[in-house]
């Protein structure tokens, strides 16, 4: 049987391990679309995109990357996707997460820089249907 597969662009922090781990104990499938194993390819972002259709039927819900680039690459396909994002006020508790989670000092760097410029990016979108997160939630409290 054909499951309705619905695409999940998390940002970074939002809780996509976690609720991938526990809706896939609960039976719900949930596939968790690491781009760090893909990004590193010259064919990037398309190989990316070929995995996500792959999983698209098998899967309940798959998690993808917020990159830019994988966000222009799902509106080309035209693979509606829903883009889950922090509230632009949250930037401490955010990078509190990261490093509470063992991040590198270059990630939590990168992030504390361009926090603006990713959530400026994200706010001007127009082809997801966006869910900005407030204080203290995640992906499962929403999903």
């Amino acid at each position: 049987m054909q499951k309705n597969t619905t695409i999940i662009s998390g940002f970074p922090g939002v809780g996509k391990t976690f609720y991938a781990e526990r809706s896939n104990e609960e039976g719900f499938l949930v596939a968790d679309s690491d781009s760090s194993q893909f990004s590193k390819r010259p064919d990037f972002p398309a190989c990316y995109i070929a995995h996500i259709k792959e999983n698209i039927g098998k899967k309940d819900v798959i998690l993808v990357s917020s990159h830019k680039v994988v966000r222009e690459a799902l509106a080309k396909a035209n693979l509606p996707y829903i883009l889950v994002f922090p509230n632009r006020a949250l930037k401490g508790e955010y990078l509190k997460r990261y490093a509470k989670r063992g991040s590198s000092d270059a990630f939590l760097s990168l992030l504390d820089e361009k926090w603006d410029e990713f959530l400026d990016e994200i706010e001007n979108e127009t082809f997801p249907t966006k869910v900005e997160l407030g204080p203290g939630k995640y992906l499962s409290d929403v999903f």
